[in-house]
This record gives C-alpha cells, structure tokens and sequence, in this order.
C-alpha cells in the first residue's frame, strides 16, 4: 500500500526497493519483517530495525519530548501520537511524565490495528487492514511500551483521510494521512474534556509524498473515501 511518491524517491536516491504483500503476518516469507531480517543475512546488507532499535526511543526521549516541554512552557496536558515503530509514544512519553505524571498520552490508531484495543483492554482479536500509511500495526513492537498510553482511539480511513483534506483546506497544512488519524483522536479526546487544556499532537509527514492518494479524486473514489468536509 506504499505511496508511488514514496516508491519514486527511493528509487531516486539509488534504493532498491522491494515490494512486498500487506495481506501476511509474522512468520510468513513475504512478511515486509521476515524480509528484512532474511535479506540482512547477505553480505553488505544492514538492518536497521527501528522497531526494536533503541536508539529510535533515544532520539525522541531526549530532542522531541524536551522541544513540546519547552515550546509549551511546561503547560502541555496530553500528547496525541500514532504507532508505527513505538519510537515516538515510548521516549516522548517517559520524558513528559517524568516532568509530569499528570500528563496523558494519547494513542491515535488506525481501524484494523490491534494496538488501541491492547490500551483499552479489550479482547484480542485479528488484525485487519487499512489504508492509512506509516501507522498501526499487527504486533506491538519491542520499542513500544503501551503501557504508558493512558487513552487510545481508533480511527477509520474514512476519517483519517477526510480530516487530512480538511486541514489543507482550512489550514494550508499539507500533511500525509497519518496525520488525519492523529488530527482525529486529537479532536475526540478535547471533546471529551470538561476543561480546557493544552493538547498537543504532531503533523508526521509530508502530504507531498501522497499527492496520487489522499489528495486524489478518482483514487479516493475508487477506494469509498469522499465525503462532506464542511460536515467536519
């Protein structure tokens, strides 16, 4: 489901970039993962992994979590972020509750992700799939401690992509879709509140790299994602 626009700037930059099946899980050969670690094995390959690469909750402990802290003068009430490595929930949220606890966490995440239900405790069940991209998963990764979202919504595509458009239209921010999930779960969790406060979440991509998806007619169209912005 990866974006042609993220396909092309790959290939620009030298990338062999290897196509593989959304529709597996864990344990299957064509699992993107399972790849990954398989081709690691040849020589001159090098796998990253940022979904159990610690240097990933490193980078966010100690450069996004201080910059909310200090952007917001200490004033910040709850973070809205989605899951994708685990990276940003983990180390910006263990920064914010150690300057303090009262802070929430919020887990924006997509329909057909387990990981909202695993925060809500509610009974597992099999994943699903979803259009949204860079977000939720079938597994929680080594780097994600779920433990320290204190409220997770889930998010349908309809949603995400239709609040993507919306905050272009509205706002001149062209941001990917994954930024609609969290724009969502934001909004729902401030109309929750019976006081104001600070509530921050982030724009995670550019919409630049999903000019052919989101912001396409025919591809929204085809795939039963239009609807009224002025109802939002």
């Amino acid at each position: 489901k990866m974006s042609k626009e993220k396909i092309d700037l790959l290939k620009l930059m030298g990338a062999n970039v290897i196509l593989t099946r959304s529709d597996v899980s864990r344990g299957h050969p064509d699992y993107y993962l399972d790849m990954a670690e398989r081709l690691s094995q040849q020589r001159g390959l090098f796998y990253t992994n940022q979904f159990a690469n610690n240097a990933n909750i490193e980078a966010h402990y100690r450069t996004t979590g201080p910059e909310l802290w200090q952007q917001t003068e200490g004033r910040i009430n709850a973070f809205v972020c989605g899951v994708g490595t685990g990276g940003t929930l983990t180390g910006v949220g263990r920064y914010l509750k150690e300057q303090s606890p009262d802070i929430e966490m919020v887990l924006a995440d997509p329909e057909g992700s387990l990981l909202a239900d695993k925060v809500n405790g509610l009974s597992a069940k099999l994943p699903g799939s979803w259009l949204v991209e860079g977000i939720g998963e079938d597994f929680v990764p080594d780097n994600c401690d779920l433990s320290i979202a204190d409220h997770a919504f889930t998010v349908s595509d309809q949603d995400a992509f239709m609040y993507t458009q919306a905050l272009f239209s509205r706002e001149l921010i062209l941001a990917g879709t994954s930024t609609g999930v969290l724009l969502t779960a934001a909004l729902r969790y401030c109309q929750q509140q019976t006081e104001p406060k600070v509530v921050v979440t982030l724009a995670c991509d550019t919409g630049y790299r999903y000019l052919s998806k989101a912001f396409n007619h025919q591809w929204l169209e085809r795939h039963h994602l239009t609807g009224d912005l002025e109802g939002l």
